[in-house]
């Protein structure tokens, strides 16, 4: 294990399996769901994580956001789209904040990490992809407004 600090919260990773159980996936949940919500989330994927997100989740073995799942949650009153959703990697929570409630509550206190992206860390997990099950696992869950990207009309 590898001890990985972010934000107020430190971790113990196993960076070689969370890389191993990612390598080979060649679709997470939105590409596997299809409909038009998750194939807007596709389409904004390779922009909308803040660099800092991306290096921990490099820190911590996940080259690329492979997320267990997303969903919209409807319209922003700023304009776009909420979205939420968790992945994860295989490792502990060793110091940090606790949970309020459970896992994606509105309760628990996420953090902005920037461009309006907020993050929070449960131990435990959901929907875990199939090669991560049997692991101690830490879901990375998050928040955000997202433009809707698609050409078909945006929902209302």
């Amino acid at each position: 294990m590898t001890r990985v600090s972010f934000l107020d919260w430190t971790f113990d990773a196993d960076i070689d399996a969370t890389r191993e159980a990612y390598r080979g996936v060649d679709q997470c949940a939105p590409e596997e769901c299809g409909c038009d919500y998750c194939k807007n989330w596709v389409l904004a994927r390779g922009s909308m994580y803040p660099a800092s997100i991306l290096e921990f989740l490099r820190d911590v073995g996940i080259e690329h956001p492979c997320e267990a799942e997303t969903w919209e949650a409807g319209p922003a009153k700023s304009g776009g789209r909420n979205y939420a959703g968790w992945l994860h990697f295989i490792g502990k929570i060793t110091a940090g904040p606790e949970p309020r409630d459970s896992h994606a509550s509105p309760n628990n206190p996420y953090v902005d990490v920037g461009d309006g992206f907020n993050v929070w860390f449960w131990h435990g997990a959901h929907l875990p992809l199939d090669r991560l099950k049997g692991h101690d696992l830490v879901q990375v869950e998050f928040y955000t407004v997202l433009p809707w990207l698609l050409d078909t009309p945006e929902p209302p």
